[in-house]
């Protein structure tokens, strides 16, 4: 079992992110992801993406209300046991449940690689290394979580496992604006997360950054 492995079990276990409606924690609430649910097929369309790897998964309490009816997707965690449970509850065809390291695993290639909420929980060389993990999938686009106020502290160095607010677009990432946004509107925090989007970034773009760092 890798440290990455370790920690995130025993915060499932310990439903230590405080959720009565979902052990993946708060931000994964039915009405904390309304804006999610509706924007992101169209979001999908837009980029014509037909696949789709969503890592970290979590508990799919809000995903499972997404349509996704156009496209394959797949749900990955590196918590067996919700993988597990995954399957059993909402495993169909065009719609599967693996267990995956985002750091250390390979990860199968799809059009795109949804990663909310995730690289908040890793520390700076986790990231970079998350990041040129997806980079080397094949996907064509990444879909992950930033914050956009440039006038709160973020990107600092963390254990695994914490959290810090990421914005991408800072150092040490320096990525471009992204190519489209959902703001997620979240009340998290009494609105102090108010800024958070899921960002969509060409892959292209990405592996030009790393190239540079």
């Amino acid at each position: 079992m890798s440290q990455a492995e370790k920690v995130f079990t025993e915060i499932y276990q310990g439903n230590n992110w405080g959720s009565s409606e979902s052990v993946s924690g708060p931000g994964s609430e039915l009405y904390r992801t309304r804006h999610l649910q509706r924007e992101l097929p169209y979001l999908l369309d837009e980029f014509n993406i037909r696949s789709m790897l969503d890592l970290p998964c979590g508990d799919f309490n809000w995903m499972q209300h997404v349509d996704l009816s156009r496209v394959d997707y797949i749900g990955a965690d590196i918590v067996p046991q919700l993988v597990e449970r995954n399957r059993e509850k909402f495993g169909q065809a065009g719609r599967q449940f693996v267990q995956l390291d985002l750091i250390n695993t390979p990860l199968p290639r799809a059009d795109a690689v949804f990663c909310r909420d995730c690289l908040v929980h890793l520390p700076l060389q986790g990231i970079f290394s998350a990041l040129k993990n997806i980079c080397d999938s094949g996907a064509l686009y990444l879909l992950t979580s930033s914050y956009s106020f440039r006038g709160f502290e973020a990107n600092g160095e963390i254990a695994l496992g914490e959290w810090r607010r990421l914005n991408l677009e800072l150092g040490p990432f320096h990525f471009p604006a992204p190519s489209r946004y959902i703001i997620e509107g979240t009340d998290e925090s009494e609105g102090r997360l108010s800024d958070k989007v899921i960002g969509v970034w060409p892959i292209d773009q990405i592996k030009k950054r790393l190239a540079l760092i």
